[in-house]
């Protein structure tokens, strides 16, 4: 049967409503495009989809008249065997390159704790992309682009690609400054140190995508390993926190599977969506929900053998809410008859439309930048953090192996300031050696405690610095491109807040006075503490 007898065959069974007629004629269609929908599953769902779009008005067409189009199709199935193939045959370097990561924390809100195991995957775990960065002065240091839950309560959120481990400040302080721009956009930028032997290889360069693309897919695999956990995995603390008992092993043995590969189709192939949106076709065992939110996006490289990022998915439109929004429009009905409504529905509940945000130029250092503060993040903010991740990184570098996994734990419970590189480093430097000084005695619980204590007492915030960047970040905010294009107006409270909590971060500064004066006081005998 011809690609254009195809094709009609599909338009009649989805003007029908024969549901065994358009999975015949899709898969018929999927073996042209190198089988872009990729499990059963995913194709069922596309057919359901297909028929409620009939009924508006609007159907679903695999084969266009875009030759572009469906050349993107084919492109995207051909990256996916190529992803299967490299997979089977145990391609490590293959994968590191081109699986998406997992990010986690065990540390989460008390709220959570009440939650049903089930919901896991949408309330703590997300999916994203790390990158490795060269500052101008030849600085190495980690970037994570992708989704942030905000059930975090830790000070660092920890991330898998492939088995390979980075950990990204995620402090009080950098939960407050990056609110506003999630509470928007839904993309999450963290910097952390890279401190790891082995050179981090960065994903390929991203590549734009108009019609077609596919996510990964690791909320099945978390879902059933939450379920073996039970209810055990959420629990309260003594504190009456919030924690996860596996959250963050659980993310580490999924990162080490084949994902779920979900096709993503934008206009023709779904005609009343416009460009940026894709449909993202989902089943009950895998909903498109708030997993998903920040997620990249991934379509075939130029040739074909290697998945390339093309956007991150800022918000998710319920299919259901969006089709009957445009069935309202043409005054048409997507009911069924009864004995498919049921499934129908089950369906159209479980996928969503997507609107995707294209990602950086490049992964060089300038082009992330510039594109974090595209998104919102204001230079003062993204330079603190900057300098954080390159001073911490520099300073795990001088102690020993068999500390820095600890040392790095609790440098990250601390709050520093480091809107100047070097006092930055003066005040971890100091830190960092107190901590060491702990760490290698016996029973140093209490010690590390008041370390912390001391230090959180001796950071101050710097009120000229403060007041001179918020009306500077403000000014920036106010004139943010992105806003435009997405038709956003936030008040001007409601930026005066954004940059106020940025702000708050980056300009904290540090007494060693003040800091040394508070652990003479809890320990006035100098030989009580192994930093005095």
């Amino acid at each position: 049967m011809s690609l254009l007898e195809q094709k009609e065959q599909l338009v009649q069974a989805e003007s029908t409503g024969d549901l065994n007629g358009v999975i015949q004629a899709i898969t018929a269609m999927n073996r042209e495009f190198n089988n872009f929908i990729y499990s059963n599953r995913a194709l069922e769902s596309v057919a359901f989809n297909a028929i409620a779009m009939a009924r508006v008005g609007s159907p679903f067409t695999y084969v266009t008249n875009n030759d572009q189009a469906n050349e993107e199709a084919r492109c995207n199935g051909k990256t996916e065997g190529n992803m299967r193939d490299r997979f089977n045959v145990g391609d490590r370097k293959y994968m590191k390159l081109a699986f998406v990561s997992i990010a986690s924390d065990d540390d989460i809100a008390a709220q959570v704790v009440s939650k049903p195991v089930q919901d896991s995957p949408k309330l703590v775990f997300r999916q994203g992309v790390m990158v490795r960065l060269m500052t101008p002065s030849g600085k190495e240091l980690m970037v994570y682009i992708g989704g942030i839950s905000p059930e975090w309560r830790g000070d660092h959120v920890s991330v898998y690609q492939y088995g390979a481990e980075r950990r990204f400040k995620f402090s009080s302080g950098v939960r407050s400054g990056i609110s506003s721009v999630l509470s928007r956009l839904n993309i999450g930028v963290l910097f952390g140190a890279e401190r790891a032997s082995q050179v981090f290889v960065n994903p390929p360069s991203p590549e734009p995508s108009s019609y077609s693309a596919f996510l990964q897919s690791y909320r099945k695999d978390i879902l059933e390993d939450s379920i073996k956990k039970g209810p055990a995995l959420f629990y309260k603390t003594p504190t009456s926190h919030g924690a996860c008992n596996a959250c963050t092993s659980i993310a580490l043995s999924a990162s080490s599977n084949f994902p779920d590969l979900l096709p993503a189709f934008s206009t023709p192939f779904v005609p009343f969506i416009g460009q940026s949106y894709y449909l993202v076709p989902g089943y009950p065992e895998n909903p498109i929900d708030e997993y998903y939110l920040g997620s990249p996006v991934y379509a075939g490289n130029s040739n074909c053998d290697m998945p390339a990022i093309v956007g991150f998915i800022s918000s998710l439109i319920p299919f259901s809410q969006a089709l009957q929004a445009y069935s309202q429009l043409q005054n048409r009905s997507v009911q069924l008859n009864k004995d498919l409504e049921s499934q129908l529905n089950q369906f159209l509940s479980s996928s969503s439309v997507a609107f995707v945000l294209s990602p950086p130029r490049s992964w060089s250092y300038d082009d992330v930048i510039q594109w974090s503060y595209s998104l919102g993040y204001s230079q003062d903010y993204v330079s603190s953090a900057i300098n954080f991740a390159v001073v911490l990184g520099t300073i795990l570098s001088q102690y020993p192996e068999d500390v820095v996994d600890d040392l790095e734990k609790e440098l990250y419970k601390h709050e520093f300031s480091c809107s100047n590189p070097e006092q930055c480093y003066s005040e971890m430097n100091k830190i960092a050696q107190d901590i060491y000084n702990v760490l290698v005695q016996q029973d140093w619980d209490k010690e590390l405690e008041a370390l912390q204590i001391c230090h959180a007492e001796a950071t101050i915030l710097d009120q000229t610095c403060y007041w001179n960047c918020v009306d500077r970040v403000y000014e920036s905010l106010r004139r943010l491109p992105l806003f435009d294009r997405l038709h956003l107006s936030p008040s001007s409270n409601e930026l005066r807040s954004d940059a106020q909590a940025q702000c708050r971060e980056t300009c904290t500064k540090f007494n060693e006075e003040r800091y040394l004066e508070c652990l003479r006081q809890i320990y006035p005998s100098k030989v009580t503490h192994p930093t005095l």
